[in-house]
């Protein structure tokens, strides 16, 4: 009977040992989302000034690489630019591009072991981001409008391009629909018959010496011109903006 009672006692206590190891976790994970919201509700309350501050901040180091990119693109170094083009072409031709994907994760893998490591969390805690500026207030009010409206400006191009592309889908004007039906379907049977690594390959190859001196002084800025009629031409479809209410 002893035994019994203990074998019993043993049976209640461990599933009492699993719900409390259960109600810890959840209260463990319940203050881990405490302490995300925490933050992220401080960028929500955040003014458009901030949030962009911030997001400048943010992505400054992505801006260093632009130097960089231009630099090969454009050819100023032709040795570098000719290594990098081949080993893209020969990546390309082998298809070898699921093993850089793969090396490019762990690599990523690789920085998160590291940081993890050398607890690089605990020695820098937060970004800081630097609102400081060496420009008088109105240069900066100024160069902040100036921003503005070019944003404005391609929310416009962006509406105008969408409008204009629903135009030639629904036939809106039918001479520039079959132009794009003719172009389409040659892009079609292209990508049917053609091996689409050689389609990269071309278009790749052609990216790069469209960049060359050689390629600037061939263009013809006539058939360039003849493109941005032809697209100019296309009508947009008017826009009507209605409330629900008035429906």
């Amino acid at each position: 009977m002893a035994k019994d009672s203990d074998m019993d006692s043993n049976s209640h206590e461990q599933p009492l040992a699993s719900l409390e190891n259960t109600i810890d976790q959840v209260k463990d994970e319940a203050k881990e989302v405490t302490a995300a919201n925490v933050t992220v509700d401080g960028m929500k309350d955040e003014g458009i000034t901030d949030s962009l501050l911030v997001l400048v901040g943010l992505v400054s180091p992505l801006g260093k690489l632009r130097p960089v990119i231009h630099q090969i693109t454009s050819w100023e170094r032709p040795l570098v630019t000719g290594g990098v083009l081949a080993v893209i072409l020969l990546t390309i031709y082998m298809e070898w591009i699921g093993y850089v994907l793969a090396a490019s994760l762990i690599m990523v893998v690789g920085v998160m072991v590291w940081a993890r490591q050398r607890k690089i969390d605990k020695i820098q805690s937060e970004v800081i981001i630097d609102t400081s500026s060496d420009k008088s207030t109105m240069k900066s009010i100024v160069e902040a409008q100036q921003s503005l409206m070019k944003a404005h400006e391609y929310i416009k191009i962006a509406n105008v391009v969408i409008l204009r592309m629903w135009s030639i889908v629904l036939a809106k004007s039918p001479k520039h629909t079959e132009t794009m039906i003719w172009m389409l379907t040659g892009c079609a049977v292209a990508l049917a018959m053609v091996p689409f690594k050689f389609i990269l390959i071309v278009l790749t190859a052609g990216g790069f010496m469209a960049n060359t001196r050689i390629a600037r002084a061939s263009s013809n800025p006539h058939g360039n011109r003849r493109w941005r009629e032809w697209w100019e031409s296309i009508p947009a479809i008017p826009v009507r903006t209605v409330d629900k209410s008035d429906l």
